[in-house]
């Protein structure tokens, strides 16, 4: 199957999940027409997700579309424009290119004609513009993220139409996603301590105003050109506080389908109880583990066999797959990782802490690293210092010895012969080891001074 026909296939699926199914009939007859082929397809890729007991909802049902097309590397970001409004002015907004979409959403770059700023409107697919659902969960997506003015989270700054399209505005970001920056290798310690603490900051301030964000993964986490971590993607939030609930999460219920991305979803989510931050916490995990790996913690198989790893079985040390990774750090991600959430971290607050743990073990590590070098270079220098001082090291110093007659200086007899011997850089004096030990020797006047040999020590 060709990456176009695909894309296709990728598009109406996740726009056909977003309908109710009393009408997903005529909705393929809608979208669909006169392409049998495509129907079949999606109907095909329905009937699957029925089978699964409706485990999964829309992010989610992507991994099982793909399985099921047998494509696995088709880009969340290549969906068809069909909007078509590069160029156009929409609002007080103009159109300057398409950034990328996907199956619920469609991303252009834009212009502020009244603030004079780059901006990215995310559009609902022409297809969903019609479905409450879909309209529900936009503005629920823009109602969470606007609600955290936080430097971690990506700003969400109106909701508008146009022709009858939702577009939520948002700040326009430079860099790629996490998803992108791992590309199944692992990142070093320093940036996984580094990128967790940031995803970290952003999800206490979304608990500490009642937010569960249900959806972090790598693909919803961007990397900015300078390194700072924004949290996409609120449009699967959940709102606990009960003055917002309402508002926030109509739509996006927990009682007929479950909500998250599959390889990332902890277990109670697929048991079909509710969310709260220890879910949020499982999925950090996770990511977290993906980041120090290069690799998912449970990697995509068939849907049943995903399922059953993320109900009953414990991921792999990622040590086992990367031993530069430090204990602490392991330990930190198996916790997250816990199949029940009273034995996970309780918080992201904890979460947090123990990742400064780790970078701070890390710091103390290379700094005893660098002591101990350091402390073997001044003991270095100390010798070499002392050994100058003494003349045998800077030969510089001194002038060449003289010429003159060639003279013996030690008797070397056969029975005691000289071993090891050196003349001091000024010609004044030959140390020199024989059988009885160690010799130092004035030349002119042949004064010696000796050092015996101790008990059980041969110089030969």
């Amino acid at each position: 199957m060709d990456s176009d026909r695909w894309q296709r296939i990728e598009q109406v699926y996740h726009s056909a999940l977003a309908v109710e199914e009393s009408r997903r009939s005529a909705f393929l007859d809608e979208t669909c027409e006169r392409d049998e082929s495509l129907r079949r397809e999606i109907e095909s890729l329905l009937s699957a997700e029925t089978a699964a007991n409706a485990f999964m909802e829309t992010p989610a049902l992507e991994v099982l579309a793909k399985d099921l097309a047998q494509q696995s590397n088709s880009s969340d970001w290549n969906i068809a424009d069909d909007l078509q409004l590069a160029g156009k002015t929409v609002s007080h907004y103009r159109v300057l290119e398409k950034l990328g979409g996907g199956g619920m959403g469609v991303v252009y770059k834009a212009e502020d004609l009244k603030l004079g700023r780059q901006v990215a409107l995310k559009f609902l697919p022409r297809q969903l513009a019609d479905h409450p659902e879909a309209v529900t969960q936009l503005r629920g997506e823009a109602r969470a993220a606007s609600a955290l003015n936080h430097p971690h989270i990506c700003t969400v700054h109106d909701i508008d139409e146009y022709e009858g399209h939702p577009f939520i505005v948002m700040e326009l970001l430079h860099g790629e996603t996490l998803k992108q920056r791992i590309a199944g290798k692992p990142l070093k310690q320093e940036s996984v301590v580094n990128f967790g603490m940031q995803i970290l900051d952003a999800l206490e301030a979304a608990h500490a105003n009642g937010i569960i964000h249900r959806d972090i993964k790598p693909a919803n986490i961007f990397i900015t050109a300078r390194g700072d971590v924004k949290v996409l993607d609120f449009g699967l939030a959940k709102v606990t506080r009960p003055n917002l609930e309402t508002d926030f999460t109509a739509g996006v219920a927990e009682t007929k389908t479950f909500v998250g991305t599959l390889p990332y979803m902890a277990p109670e989510q697929l048991r079909g109880q509710a969310a709260d931050p220890r879910t949020d916490i499982h999925a950090f995990g996770a990511v977290l583990f993906e980041m120090s790996t290069g690799r998912r913690a449970f990697p995509q198989r068939s849907t049943s066999q995903l399922i059953n790893s993320l109900v009953h079985e414990a991921p792999p040390p990622p040590r086992s797959i990367n031993a530069n990774i430090s204990v602490r750090l392991e330990q930190t991600i198996l916790r997250c990782l816990k199949k029940a959430p009273t034995e996970r971290f309780q918080s992201v607050t904890e979460v947090a802490a123990a990742v400064r743990d780790v970078a701070k073990a890390n710091r103390f590590s290379g700094r005893a690293l660098m002591l101990s070098a350091a402390a073997a270079m001044v003991l270095l220098a100390a010798g070499a210092l002392i050994l100058t001082r003494i003349g045998w090291l800077n030969r510089s110093a001194y002038a060449p010895p003289p010429e003159g007659a060639t003279r013996q200086i030690t008797a070397n007899p056969i029975d005691d012969p000289v071993i090891h011997n050196a003349l001091s850089p000024d010609g004044k004096y030959v140390a020199y080891t024989d059988l009885q030990g160690l010799h130092l020797r004035t030349v002119e006047s042949g004064e010696t001074r000796s050092l015996p040999v101790p008990e059980g020590l041969c110089f030969r």
